[in-house]
């Protein structure tokens, strides 16, 4: 299998047939909380609900991996923010299933994007803590 690019890559969302999407916004403000908080919650959209991430143009028929972290940006390049990490949320309002891994010192959130989904996956899954 391929080796992935490093978090702080400057990689573009759309490349050649293919094109990943926000479809829905998070929104711009959600608290972190301290560990001994314990989680509030998945990270919220706008207008209620949450995020969605799509990807046009995949006419494939394997599932792929969305990586999902918590990046800054500063008005500089994004990079891994260097506090606030992913938390994977569980229960019984999580329709998302995703997957915990530590790469390069930060927390990933591995989301499936499924051909039978259109490539199209809710972020109900991820906190901030």
């Amino acid at each position: 299998s391929p080796s992935l690019p490093a978090l702080d890559w400057q990689l573009p969302s759309s490349s050649g047939p293919y094109s990943l999407q926000i479809e829905v916004q998070p929104k711009s403000h959600h608290r972190a909380h301290y560990e001994t908080e314990g989680s509030r919650g998945a990270v919220k959209a706008l207008a209620g609900g949450h995020p969605v991430v799509q990807l046009h143009g995949y006419m494939e028929s394997e599932p792929l991996t969305l990586q999902l972290f918590i990046g800054t940006a500063d008005d500089r390049l994004l990079r891994p923010h260097a506090f606030y990490q992913v938390h994977r949320i569980t229960g019984k309002t999580v329709s998302t299933p995703s997957h915990e891994v530590m790469q390069a010192n930060t927390k990933v959130l591995e989301i499936p994007l499924l051909p039978e989904s259109n490539m199209r996956a809710i972020i109900d899954c991820a906190g901030i803590l």
